[in-house]
């Protein structure tokens, strides 16, 4: 029995140390292959980012540009507008600025002069009107810092960003441009009526038109605007709104350009 025993002991001795010589399972072996092949991957065949394409800068013809030049103001004097009921407001040329080869800016500040006054001393109530000139037409935008005002965009049209012109200055010319009241949308169409002559200078008047919208005669609003050379705007005229539900007595309200006024204080009446 004894030798029996020691036979036994050195045969289970040699099977522990059999299974610790054995090869790793299949898993392991394929993480170590894995981790090799990546190891020896050169950089070159690693995947290049794509290349981001730079947008190729579009460039207007400067006649393109200065098309319109004719219709704006670019002297020294103020611009006088008078309206009814005492409204009135100057303005007066300030600069054209070149921003880029896709755009320009003319720029007017002006500051109201109605019988308003300045309140309280405040000083003057000012705002500033800025045309942008692109390759296919003119947009009036509106700074408006009259402390006695909440709109902040517009003066008195009630289309904010207005499009003065797309495109042709044509009779019959006819564009469209959203724009927002209190977050609700609605569409502005505009055409040109009539481009007539004044003596020598070029005239031509847009009417626009905003549909279904409340407050006005037949839930309409409309506008009109003629600018002439050498002058630009010189009339604005627009539907009131009703009060109490009743339709104003004068189907259309507004304001014109009545004269130039140097820095001496002479003054050029404009004729209309």
């Amino acid at each position: 029995m004894k030798k029996l025993k020691f036979l036994i002991i050195p045969l289970v001795m040699s099977l522990v140390v059999l299974a610790g010589c054995a090869p790793k399972g299949e898993e392991n072996v394929k993480t170590e292959t894995n981790k090799t092949v990546e190891e020896t991957k050169k950089p070159e065949e690693a995947k290049k980012p794509e290349e981001v394409k730079k947008p190729v800068e579009e460039k207007v013809d400067a006649e393109v540009l200065n098309r319109f030049d004719k219709y704006f103001y670019k002297g020294e004097d103020e611009l006088i507008y008078i309206g009814m009921a005492e409204y009135g407001f100057m303005a007066k040329y300030d600069k054209e600025d070149v921003k880029d080869a896709k755009e320009k800016v003319v720029v007017y500040e002006g500051a109201m002069r109605d019988g308003m006054g300045e309140p309280e001393g405040k000083g003057p109530r000012e705002f500033t009107v800025s045309y942008t000139v692109d390759k296919d037409k003119i947009v009036e935008k509106i700074d408006n810092r009259d402390y006695v005002k909440n709109k902040k965009t517009i003066l008195n049209s009630i289309i904010e960003n207005f499009v003065v012109v797309k495109g042709e200055v044509k009779v019959g010319n006819k564009w469209e441009q959203g724009f927002k009241i209190e977050d609700k949308e609605y569409k502005a169409v505009t055409e040109i009526k009539s481009l007539d002559k004044k003596g020598d200078k070029d005239e031509f008047v847009v009417e626009s038109t905003v549909k279904d919208i409340k407050g006005y005669k037949d839930n309409t609003y409309v506008e009109r605007r003629t600018y002439r050379e050498g002058l630009g705007l010189i009339m604005l005229e627009y539907r009131p709104t009703m009060v109490n539900g009743q339709e104003p007595m004068d189907d259309f309200i507004g304001y014109s350009l009545n004269y130039l006024k140097d820095k001496d204080g002479n003054v050029n009446v404009i004729e209309r």
